[in-house]
């Protein structure tokens, strides 16, 4: 909805405070005492509505009375409604059509990507649709909504590509529309429909919108049609119709993958149907995670294609398959299959991935590759006993790497103090036999020595070297043990909080990062990173005030002044 300030005569007795409908005869009327209004115009009904213009610090913005339930408010006597300050990209129902419209100030359209003067609001959709009563086709279709700065909208729904399913499972797509210029942000419609080679997925392809991330979106809206894909059509065993209903948002890729694996609709029209749709979403996700090119093809790690039936080409039995659609989600099926070949039973792998979580649940089913099931069984047996069963498990495989755990003896090859081993290890075969860091350590010692502080009861202090961290993390039960690199390199500059008259002594610990601007705490925890265990349930303590508030002081009267002095010398 745009708007706009403009002159109105005071005459009319129009009291800004609620919405005025356009009168043509009293606003033509002369006068020389006038004031300022926000005069808005609905995209949908086109009137004009007249409110409060706001002047002053974040202007432009406009005063409008409102009731609870967010409409505008036409009685001005009302007690339940209330005067909200309303501005540009704000949303606001039009109190005579009752649709929602977003608010922007007439100077921003035609502004940015667009020299046409319009905000378009574009959205893909593709259908499913039958042509000559035989052929299965996925159309892709863009409806577009327009608005200029008078208040003025056109809407149209257009063509832009479609994928039609021949005889024999072949896939022929079709243009209607090219894109051209930077980013493809140009889009040309063509006369008629032209056939081009290679089949994709329009819902990758970006497309214009105004409230899109740089003035472009991707995605859109999926419609299933049953007549389409119906006895005698060339989508009659693609089943492509599952894959919509069960959620599907790619039905394009999914028909690409169905040319290739035609028993692919044994699978969607089973029960394993999700799994199906899961390894599509994470192709996509993928795609979209890292910036990629659209996805042309998924990888189906759990499949074997030379298989008919479902439970079959998943590498189950009926039964296993029942119970693995029931009970687990789509990452998990893949680590079930792993088990299987291991020789580890369906219970066993649901009792992990209950107990751990489905990556180091796969890393269990890798030991038992690898070593075999007694020895999973004692890996098991072994970080149960631990305090995070999960980081032990972690912790455990990294020590083995360092260690000769073919010919180690049972203590050595599980130790008694986990963390304390792991530490050593890693000093002893990672660093070269030797803590090479200990002269970095020493030069931040020296270089941020000022900030050591004593106040009232407590004191911070640095550490001195590697060992320092690694003491204080396995005190405290906590991962600062592993920031050495961040502390020489002053991402993550560690300080330990402690009692004044027990210096020696583990309590808190902080890190800054001292490489912005201005220095910024990451973290701040005590024993545990503040969890302690109840009732079987964790539960996240609050650290105490006098600690909070000694950290403020410290920051306000010692951290900050000494960054300020710095900066300040180095100008």
């Amino acid at each position: 909805m745009p708007f706009r300030r403009v002159s109105v005569p005071t005459e009319i007795g129009l009291d800004f405070e609620i919405h005025t409908p356009y009168d043509e005869e009293i606003f033509a009327e002369k006068s020389k005492k006038r004031t300022w209004a926000a005069e808005c115009i609905c995209p949908h009904c086109t009137d004009r509505l007249y409110f409060k213009w706001g002047s002053g610090k974040n202007w432009p913005y406009m005063w409008v009375r409102q009731y609870k339930g967010g409409g505008i408010d036409e009685d001005l006597t009302a007690p339940t409604s209330k005067l909200v300050k309303i501005e540009s990209g704000d949303e606001i129902t039009c109190p005579h059509c009752g649709e929602k419209s977003i608010l922007m100030h007439a100077s921003k359209y035609g502004s940015g990507i667009y020299s046409t003067g319009l905000h378009e609001y574009q959205c893909c959709v593709q259908s499913v649709e039958l042509i000559d009563g035989k052929y299965t086709a996925l159309v892709s279709w863009l409806a577009s909504r327009a608005c200029d700065k008078h208040g003025n909208t056109s809407d149209s729904v257009r063509p832009v590509e479609a994928i039609v399913v021949l005889e024999g499972g072949k896939l022929q797509r079709y243009i209607h529309e090219v894109k051209s210029g930077f980013a493809g942000r140009t889009e040309i419609p063509l006369r008629d429909w032209e056939k081009v080679k290679g089949a994709r997925d329009y819902l990758q392809v970006k497309y214009n919108t105004y409230d899109g991330r740089c003035g472009m979106a991707v995605g859109g809206y999926v419609l299933a049609n049953a007549a389409a894909v119906g006895k005698g059509t060339t989508g009659e065993k693609t089943g492509l119709l599952e894959y919509i209903r069960a959620g599907g948002g790619n039905p394009a890729l999914y028909l690409i993958e169905w040319k290739k694996h035609k028993n692919l609709e044994n699978l969607m029209k089973s029960s394993a149907r999700r799994f199906v749709v899961g390894e599509i979403i994470k192709a996509v996700k993928h795609r979209y995670q890292y910036g990629a090119l659209p996805v042309n093809r998924v990888t189906w790690p759990s499949v074997n294609w030379n298989e008919k039936k479902p439970h079959e080409m998943l590498g189950v039995t009926k039964a296993e398959l029942k119970s693995i659609v029931e009970n687990h989600r789509e990452n998990e099926l893949e680590i079930i299959q792993k088990a299987k070949r291991a020789g580890i039973e369906l219970e066993a792998v649901e009792r992990y991935l209950e107990k751990l979580t489905p990556r180091a649940a796969g890393k269990m089913i890798e030991i038992a590759e690898a070593m075999g099931l007694k020895e999973m069984r004692e890996v098991d047996k072994y970080i149960s006993k631990q305090c995070h069963p999960v980081a032990a498990l972690d912790m455990l495989l990294d020590y083995w790497d360092w260690i000769d755990v073919e010919h180690a003896e049972h203590g050595r090859k599980y130790p008694r103090d986990l963390r304390t081993a792991h530490d050593a290890e890693k000093i002893n075969h990672v660093n070269g036999g030797k803590d090479y860091k200990r002269e970095k350590f020493a030069g931040i010692k020296s270089k941020y020595q000022a900030l050591e502080w004593s106040f009232g009861d407590y004191c911070i202090v640095l550490p001195n070297d590697n060992g320092d961290l690694i003491a204080e993390g396995k005190t405290l039960n906590h991962c600062v043990g592993r920031y050495a690199d961040g502390h020489i390199e002053e991402r993550t500059v560690v300080f330990f909080i402690r009692h004044k008259r027990r210096p020696e002594r583990s309590w808190y610990t902080m890190d800054y990062d001292f490489c912005k601007k201005t220095p910024t705490r990451n973290q701040l925890h005590g024993y545990g990173n503040e969890y302690v265990t109840k009732d079987g349930h964790y539960k996240r303590l609050k650290i105490p005030d006098k600690v909070m508030a000694f950290v403020d002081q410290w920051e306000r009267e010692i951290l900050f002044p000494f960054f300020g002095r710095q900066i300040k010398k180095a100008s």
